[in-house]
């Protein structure tokens, strides 16, 4: 069993971290993943920590560790850097496991790990950062074991700097020192806030629980279980008896908890609607009224799988319920992560709001407290783009979505054809460790082709009333009257003589708060760009945010039911039988690889001259955004460099890389329900961290210090892990997941990386951290116009001539054969910027550097799109040149599957599949390709995506 300290803990992933170098003998072993601890000899007390810390401080000790969960078990990579070396580990908030291990959040596997000193949004966390405490911290990263699992969470999101400052439940985010308000401004904002949430409180209730373990065991802390196995499906007979999950009475009162924590925020989002869990009087209810509102929220949790039922919340089959009830209580039996994922256009990405506003990021917002009290670490991605389908990502939906316990398709207004649907549907059956709950996919048969094993289901949208659940009375006819009505159904249905009125309070996105750390460097737009009649505004999209956690709320409460009602029946730890996944997700990958039809499906109809597309799991690489893990699944983290070390880049900067502030203008008016102070609400006491501000010249110095915290722990963070992730390829620990793929041969003169590749110019790809999270950060440069607009979406790609060379890449585990690419051959004649003035290949590419990021911006070239008739499209495999294409075979492929959407095969050989490749999972290739003309320049095109398998 693994020793676990929850005492400690101040972030989720998170840890202050020392360990000896006599110990590391003992680190690699038993572990797991974020909520794991391993194996280590005897833990330092506090202050012989709190001693190392200082001494190394001022340069007593040298040595400093670094350990991350990977693998199987713990692999611990140690380094040894100086104190003005390497930086310290980029984590946040102290988090001791007590053990060598992934740290235990604040509060223990059940408290809150939110906020506190890992909130840089005030002066505790700026003045934790001053004083050095962020220089000892590693954070953890967990990686599963089982061989096609997608690594789908980053340092970035393992730091949550934006979940820790929005979630604080003793820190008011419109109280934070980063905003340009004097003092007394602030203070009394905190002073309003602490008020606020007393209230909260007294009237709904807090989060109430505590471990009292370690103070009836000497100062011991709870063993942790081994989930170091495939699925963390480890085999409840292996559980220490001491551990939470065998604790009768501590899962007790946990189960209690949680059923009281989701009561609380389902009722909150009743109240928000309009209907209080009380009258007006302040009496309690009837059972009748309780029953008819409960049952305008209503989740048909028992469908038939045909019939319609548009008035319910939400409509699953008994099959599909069970199996997201099963998924939850997996993850929480386990302290694991879960995926929320959507996929759409740009309706459903929310333009014309801000990011954040987005039903997926509102989710998000209400449903991270919740499950974070519940052990479990939710990640929730909004992956639509403007414009478009979802085929552009679904053809890689492993890699590019990445792991996904759910995820919707919202992409009605853009996608229609059924095939497109069901390479969706299939591919995020088959491209990752976990198959998801899959929601929303109008048409195609994901259960029938899985033999009836799939889970499918439908959250409803919107009705012109919202099913009942906006009343009649709310119906706006009159402008002077909108204060009557609740806040948030206000302005959502009115009648056609306040249009005008209604419209104008549709949206209420932002382009910049002012605030003392951060000043733009251009002038900033009113509003956010995308505020077209057919995009829904701000109170659509919590609609809709709400309607999706109504749905996992009612989930949550069916499983916390049945671990209650299965352990007073069989005892404690839950049976393997009720939370095991591995069985479940296996048998419904292998059902749709195998099964077979008289007829071609809809998705083997649509791609005809590609139909294995539908059956193997395939991967890819995009220079376009959003994108699961974005370091790693750009195209030019696969690509080879080419002389002088030469890959396009940007060369644009963040204007800064700390929270966004909240929008003053969208914040909840006062005495209006706030389902979110309720959900974050706890009886814990607020951290002794000082808070302090002297006089505006302090506050100003405490805001940089902010600033500095957040882009110094992101910056070690992320170091810190690529460079585990270069020590893990040498050692080959990673396998498919790790890109930077030494090279494999040696080229011939004949197939060398060019130099003459580089961003479309109009569509370079901007910095940041575009995963699509909460925490992700994009349209930061210097040159924005709306910083604040937190959008994702961007359509890059590298753009290449006949003078620009091989571009060469490196694919991982190649096993089916198949290598196809999104390339957009329509682009503009002379439009690379890299080859202006080259007369030959590569022209003087080896030393000129000048213009790496691919020319100065302009704006969008414009011209010819013809491609000459000497066109040669040629693909090389190995150094190899197996595919040579003239211009009319070339543009053969240029028809689009949908919309914006052709598809082009660099490799397509079935025989590969059909190898022995016993326990390897494919082999390592380079493929290139290149464009030869004798007119240089003219002919060009963008490569914006590959995929692989």
């Amino acid at each position: 069993p693994q020793q676990a300290d929850p005492t400690m803990g101040k972030g989720r992933g998170i840890k202050s971290l020392e360990v000896d170098s006599e110990q590391m003998s003992s680190l690699v072993g038993g572990g797991g993943r974020s909520g794991s601890p391993s194996k280590a000899s005897s833990r330092p007390d506090a202050e012989t920590a709190r001693e190392r810390q200082r001494q190394e401080a001022q340069g007593v000790c040298s040595p400093r560790n670094l350990l991350l969960t990977a693998g199987l078990g713990l692999l611990a990579f140690v380094f040894f850097d100086s104190i003005n070396g390497g930086g310290g580990g980029g984590g946040g908030g102290g988090g001791d496991s007590g053990e060598g291990g992934p740290p235990v959040p604040a509060g223990g596997f059940h408290g809150n790990s939110l906020g506190g000193v890992n909130n840089l949004g005030h002066p505790g966390g700026a003045k934790a950062h001053l004083n050095g405490e962020f220089e000892y911290e590693e954070i953890f990263v967990p990686v599963s074991n089982v061989g096609h699992a997608v690594k789908s969470i980053s340092a970035e999101n393992v730091l949550n700097l934006m979940g820790h400052y929005v979630h604080d439940e003793h820190r008011s985010p419109y109280a934070s020192h980063l905003y340009a308000r004097n003092v007394s401004e602030l203070e009394e904002e905190q002073t309003k806030y602490e008020a606020k949430m007393a209230k909260v409180r007294e009237e709904w209730g807090a989060w109430d629980f505590s471990d009292d373990y370690p103070s009836k065991n000497k100062g011991r802390f709870r063993p942790v279980p081994d989930f170091a196995i495939p699925y963390r499906d480890a085999p409840g007979s292996t559980f220490p008896s001491d551990s939470w999950q065998s604790d009768g009475e501590y899962v007790t009162k946990f189960l209690g908890e949680g059923k009281a924590l989701v009561k609380r925020v389902r009722e909150g989002i009743y109240a928000e609607f309009g209907f209080p869990n009380k009258k007006s009087d302040g009496t309690d209810l009837d059972e009748e009224e309780r029953k008819r509102i409960e049952g305008l929220f209503r989740v048909n949790k028992d469908h038939d799988g045909a019939s319609k039922d548009d008035d319910a919340v939400a409509v699953f089959t008994k099959h599909a319920w069970d199996g997201l009830v099963r998924k939850l209580l997996h993850a929480m039996m386990t302290n694991d992560e879960f995926y929320y994922i959507m996929g759409g256009h740009s309706a459903a990405a929310g333009h014309g709001n801000n990011f954040r506003q987005q039903y997926t990021m509102a989710f998000q917002y209400l449903m991270e407290p919740v499950f974070d009290r519940l052990g479990v670490r939710l990640i929730s991605r909004n992956m639509a783009m403007g414009g478009l389908g979802t085929s552009h990502f679904a053809f890689a939906s492993g890699s590019l979505y990445g792991e996904k316990d759910v995820i919707l398709w919202d992409s009605a207004m853009t996608e229609k054809t059924p095939g497109s649907l069901e390479l969706f549907q299939k591919q995020a059956v088959l491209g990752g460790e976990r198959v998801p709950i899959i929601i929303n996919t109008l048409s195609g048969d994901i259960v029938k082709d899985t033999n009836g094993t799939a889970w499918s289901g439908k959250i409803t949208p919107a009705q012109w009333n919202a099913g009942g659940r906006i009343k009649d009375e709310y119906m706006l006819t009159d402008s002077n009257k909108a204060e009557d009505i609740p806040f948030f159904p206000r302005y959502m249905f009115c009648d056609k003589g306040v249009a005008e009125v209604c419209n104008k309070e549709k949206y209420k996105g932002v382009c910049w708060e002012p605030r003392s750390d951060v000043e733009p460097q251009s002038k900033q737009n009113g509003a956010p760009a995308g505020q077209a009649g057919w995009h829904p505004g701000w109170r659509s999209h919590l609609y809709n945010a709400r309607m999706q956690s109504i749905t996992m709320l009612a989930a949550l409460d069916d499983a916390l039911d049945k671990w209650k009602a299965e352990t007073e029946a069989g005892g404690h730890p839950l049976a393997d039988e009720h939370w095991h996944v591995g069985a479940k997700y296996r048998e419904i990958q292998e059902a749709l690889r195998t099964h077979t039809t008289e007829e071609p499906s809809e998705c083997e109809k649509w791609l005809v001259r590609f139909p294995r597309v539908c059956r193997v799991a395939m991967k890819g690489f995009t220079e376009w955004t959003p994108r699961n893990n974005p370091e790693e699944t750009s195209i030019r983290a696969a690509a080879v460099p080419g002389p002088g070390g030469y890959k396009p880049h940007t060369d644009m900067e963040e204007l800064y890389r700390g929270i966004d502030v909240m929008s003053l203008a969208q914040r909840i008016p006062d005495g209006e329900v706030d389902v979110h102070a309720i959900a974050i609400a706890t009886t814990q006491p607020a951290p002794e961290l000082n808070h302090t501000v002297k006089d505006e010249s302090d506050r100003r110095r405490l805001a940089k210090a902010s600033e500095e915290a957040a882009s110094s722990r992101i910056r070690r963070a992320v170091e810190k892990e690529r460079r585990l992730s270069e020590k893990a390829i040498e050692s080959n620990v990673f396998g498919e997941r790790e890109r930077g793929l030494r090279s494999l041969l040696t080229f011939s003169d004949e197939v060398t990386p060019g130099s003459g590749w580089s961003f479309k110019v109009g569509n370079e790809m901007k910095p940041g951290f575009p995963d699509g999270s909460y925490n992700s950060r994009f349209g930061r440069e210097t040159t924005s116009s709306c910083l604040m607009s937190g959008h994702n979406d961007l359509r890059a790609g590298l753009i290449g001539d006949a003078l620009s060379g091989w571009l060469v890449l490196k694919l991982p585990k190649i096993k089916e054969g198949l290598v196809l690419a999104r390339i957009e051959h329509w682009t503009y004649v002379n439009s690379n910027k890299r080859t202006e003035g080259w007369t030959d290949v590569n022209s003087g590419a080896a030393v000129e550097e000048v213009n790496a990021s691919g020319g100065e911006r302009s704006l969008k070239v414009k011209g010819d799109m013809h491609q000459p008739d000497d066109l040669k499209f040629e693909v090389a495999v190995n150094g190899k040149i197996v595919t040579s294409m003239d211009k009319d075979e070339f543009l053969s492929y240029g028809n689009e599957l949908a919309y914006n959407f052709a598809i082009f095969p660099l490799m397509d050989d079935p025989e590969w599949s059909k190898r022995d490749w016993g326990d390897n999972d494919g082999e390592d290739i380079e493929i290139a390709i290149r464009l030869r003309s004798e007119e240089g320049r003219v002919p060009t095109l963008s490569l914006t995506h590959v995929y692989y398998a």
